[in-house]
């Protein structure tokens, strides 16, 4: 591509004097405070220029689309495009601006094109492009819309070969020479706060994602840094929690929407080494745990810390993997006992029971609206289920109870939450007689106002940890009919907060419902038992603070091996690719 002419001042002057707003000047006060007049100077040259030849190429005869520049600004703006155009100007202006460094001359990028949009990126959109440019060695990075990513093998964003970053996991793994020597050289120096990355698999609809978004916001305002990473592709109909981390950290990468499997070491590498990573917490992801040979070769002071639910799933991958583990958290005593029984030390690990914010969670009527919408009497008696709609969760076993309780007029089954089975769960229900006694919300925006207004919950799961949804229930003064089955008895007292019955007992279970149903009087005393048991045992404080002093039991990370001995880069990049799997 060849360079363009750039406006003169008049014509800058009448660029700002159209797009100049309160906004723009708000993000220019702040541009000031955080780089200095040098950075404004570069942010306005770039969007005079960005804006003047925008409208020159609308007017003018049609030319070829190229990439042009545009900063963050106003700074909420964000990103639909970093590309590599050859732009000498821009380049020349935003490297004077100490907005790019040499670093990014070894991925081939002479600058960063960054133009503004009205669709809404993740703030580590741009960090996630960085990377990609230095460690991965493309010419160029393009974000076109929302959420979206596409890497450019050369010649620019309209002439090169773009591939998907959703790639397939045996897709080939690029690496450039140098890594990301930029990124790594400008971070910033290692703050007080202590730094946590949590690894899941994703952020779906459910009771781990509930109380590990309720631990972050916790552990954040005792001052600790959180990161979130993710390494398992969701779909969409699993539903979306990120808005529950977000209310913690900003900092929440979704591995699969930007990398290939195999570079999920890399970026996790460039994190713990830039962000000063006390403690990687794993918290079911398979990746995690075959990755932490690697991770613990190259930094030998990084804490380890597992979260275990259940005996069951990742239980074998704890095991395999214990002499790389330097604490496992538990929730109930049964995963507790488990280890010990496996072999562990008792110093090794750590019961941290889960609690509940019980001001959110109070006891509260019937919501009028969930009443109108569903049609739903002041007379009848609501058996709901709320979670993941999954096997373990034996959520067709709300069906068979309406079933067996079909002679009590009262009685309605409402089923919240969403999963893999809620398609085969709409069929099935819709076959339930008589017709309009089993609902089906699917995803709920806000369950605390649908679970007030049940009268009990149900919670027929055949493989459960402590449940999240349990300890709501019991917050909000809700008696519990539930499956005797992992930390379930620690929260579920026989007679006094609700029933237990054994996984599978569909008549069992219907049995309690029917006997709690068919007695008001029951339902409100095992309702006030529940909540004075909440109060008693089930805080959230105690909970955040258990948490906060087992991750916060750690040294500082080593220094990455092969990182930049200086903020201005070490100047090879043998170190670095000596250092990777």
């Amino acid at each position: 591509m060849t360079s363009r002419a750039a406006p003169g001042l008049l014509q800058r002057l009448r660029v700002l004097g159209r797009t100049l707003d309160r906004d723009r000047l708000r993000a220019a006060s702040h541009a000031l405070r955080r780089g200095g007049l040098r950075v404004l100077i570069a942010q306005v040259m770039l969007h005079t220029t960005h804006r003047w030849r925008v409208a020159e190429d609308a007017s003018g005869p049609a030319v070829p689309a190229q990439p042009w520049a545009e900063p963050l600004w106003p700074a909420d703006q964000p990103l639909v495009e970093i590309v590599a155009p050859g732009d000498a100007i821009g380049a020349q202006t935003l490297r004077g601006a100490g907005m790019i460094a040499r670093g990014a001359d070894a991925a081939g990028a002479r600058y960063l094109c960054v133009s503004a949009s009205p669709a809404k990126l993740a703030p580590t959109c741009l960090e996630q492009a960085l990377f990609l440019l230095e460690a991965g060695g493309y010419a160029a990075i393009a974000l076109p819309g929302a959420g979206e990513l596409r890497r450019v093998d050369g010649g620019g964003a309209a002439e090169g070969a773009t591939r998907a970053l959703d790639a397939p996991p045996d897709a080939p793994h690029r690496r450039a020479a140098a890594g990301p020597t930029n990124l790594l050289a400008r971070a910033p120096e290692a703050g007080a706060e202590h730094t946590v990355l949590l690894v899941m698999p994703f952020l779906v609809l459910g009771g781990a994602e509930r109380l590990l978004s309720t631990i972050l916001v916790g552990l954040c305002a005792r001052g600790f840094r959180a990161i979130v990473v993710t390494t398992v592709p969701a779909a969409p109909e699993l539903g979306d929690t990120e808005s529950w981390f977000a209310a913690a950290t900003e900092e929440i990468h979704h591995l699969p929407r930007f990398l290939a499997t195999g570079e999920y070491a890399d970026f996790v590498t460039y994190l713990i080494a830039a962000k000063h990573v006390g403690t990687l917490w794993i918290a079911g992801s398979a990746w995690a745990y075959a990755a932490l040979p690697g991770l613990r070769a190259r930094f030998p002071a990084l804490r380890v810390v597992d979260l275990l639910f259940n005996t069951v799933g990742h239980g074998a991958a704890n095991r395999s993997h214990a002499a790389r583990i330097d604490l496992t958290l538990v929730e109930n005593g049964e995963v507790r006992r488990w280890l010990l029984a496996a072999g562990e030390t008792e110093a090794r690990v750590r019961l941290i029971p889960s609690g509940v914010d019980l001001a959110h969670f109070a006891p509260a009527a019937r919501s009028r609206r969930m009443a109108e919408t569903l049609g739903i009497g002041p007379g009848c008696v609501i058996a709901g289920f709320a979670g993941r709609l999954s096997e373990e969760k034996a959520p067709l076993a709300m069906l068979a109870i309406a079933r067996w309780l079909r002679a009590d007029p009262r009685l309605r089954v409402v089923i919240a939450g969403t999963g893999p089975m809620e398609p085969a769960l709409r069929r099935a229900a819709a076959r339930v007689r008589p017709a309009g006694r089993v609902h089906v919300l699917g995803m709920v925006p806000e369950l605390r106002d649908w679970l007030g207004s049940f009268d009990v919950l149900v919670l027929p799961s055949v493989l459960d940890g402590r449940p999240t949804v349990v300890l709501e229930a019991l917050a909000m003064g809700i008696p519990v009919v539930a499956s005797a089955v992992g930390g379930v008895p620690e929260l579920v007292r026989e007679g006094e907060t609700g029933f237990l019955c054994r996984p599978g007992d569909n008549a069992g279970f219907a049995r309690a419902v029917g006997r709690l149903a068919g007695d008001p009087g029951l339902r409100a005393r095992m309702g006030a038992a529940g909540r004075r048991f909440a109060e008693r045992e089930l805080g959230v404080a105690r909970m955040v603070g258990g948490y906060a002093a087992a991750l916060a039991e750690a040294p500082s990370p080593g220094p990455l091996r092969g990182a930049p001995r200086n903020r201005q880069g070490n100047g090879s990049g043998r170190a670095w690719t000596a250092t990777l799997p």
